[in-house]
């Protein structure tokens, strides 16, 4: 996947946010984009490789672990990544559209009329902000309600998981690998998750 472009364009809009925008753009980057590309693959790149069930019935183990983990956590972590880099996409090109627009008045028109239009379009500017950081807020609360509703472990990954789904003859053992250090980085994508939305609070708060 093409990290850098995401990485590249909220570094952009870095420029254009206030400075608690400048936070969440800091924030974004060191503990949930980073902690994405780097760190969760390796932690949760082994899931159905490594979920182990005591039973010899074909397809058992299979609908156990679609019962675990209906999706995948890492490309759900990605598609939340790419969702609230979204917003920032458009924020962006509308941005540098009415900057351009800017340039062209000041060659075009007297200082005055200049002055008029710069401020109805900063005024412009500052509620399309203002609508990117609810876009934000809302995308953020949207994927941690998800999140908390797919699976059945909610904040603990437990090490032995009782699966009594068709066509498992009757109550199947199934085994999770590395549970604690798993938990732990649910941990730390929930807390991320919670920082990302108290500072789009506040920067709502601000604005």
């Amino acid at each position: 996947m093409a990290w850098h472009i995401v990485e590249k364009l909220l570094e952009q809009v870095a420029e254009h946010s206030t400075l608690v925008g400048k936070f969440w753009v800091t924030f974004f980057f060191v503990l949930r984009f980073l902690m994405v590309v780097s760190i969760a693959d390796t932690v949760f790149g082994d899931e159905q490789g490594s979920f182990v069930c005591n039973t010899l019935t074909p397809g058992c183990a299979n609908i156990c672990f679609n019962d675990f983990s209906p999706i995948s956590l890492i490309r759900l972590w990605a598609l939340q990544i790419l969702s609230v880099s979204l917003p920032t996409i458009i924020f962006m090109v509308y941005t540098a559209h009415k900057m351009t627009k800017i340039s062209q008045a000041k060659k075009l028109r007297q200082d005055e009329m200049d002055k008029k239009k710069k401020m109805r379009e900063e005024a412009k500017k500052y509620n399309t902000y203002t609508k990117y950081v609810v876009c934000r807020l809302a995308v953020e609360i949207g994927f941690m309600v998800l999140q908390f509703n797919i699976y059945v472990f909610k904040f603990w990954v437990p090490e032995l998981f009782k699966c009594a789904r068709w066509p498992c003859p009757n109550v199947v053992d199934c085994f999770v690998s590395r549970p604690k250090e798993k938990t732990i980085m649910l941990w730390v994508m929930f807390a991320t998750g919670l920082i990302m939305i108290v500072l789009n609070l506040i920067e709502l708060y601000h604005l």
